[in-house]
């Protein structure tokens, strides 16, 4: 049986190449802005998941936030949903939900950061 929605892909390119050229064509910010969230990537989600574990919902909806906002920012379109679901699931103090999609967002999110570094390596790319 399906459930009729597919998953969105982990990274849309084109959104890396809209936050390049928002930094004005600056591929080493454009870079050190992914370095900085592939670096950040095990703090947000040791955050995330300490705060839905301790049930504490502030903390949890602002670091949902902010992995919505980041991931958004460069193209981590499945990382991104999985963000927008655990806030929806917080605010519905669906606990055992929140704590289903910590799962997938950690799957999700390290292979996001391993293609963010595979981007990374492969260094600026031209059109």
């Amino acid at each position: 049986m399906s459930s009729g929605s597919e998953n969105p892909p982990l990274l849309d390119p084109d959104e890396l190449d809209r936050l390049c050229a928002a930094l004005n064509g600056d591929h080493e910010a454009c870079h050190a802005f992914v370095l900085s969230f592939c670096e950040r990537w095990p703090q947000r989600l040791k955050t995330l998941r300490d705060s839905v574990e301790n049930i504490q919902i502030v903390g949890a909806l602002d670091a949902a936030l902010s992995l919505k906002t980041s991931s958004a920012m460069l193209g981590a379109l499945h990382l991104n949903a999985l963000s927008g679901h655990i806030e929806d699931a917080l605010r519905e103090s669906d606990r055992e939900r929140a704590g289903h999609l910590l799962t997938q967002i950690r799957e999700v999110g390290e292979r996001t950061v391993a293609l963010l570094h595979v981007r990374l390596a492969a260094g600026p790319q031209e059109h």
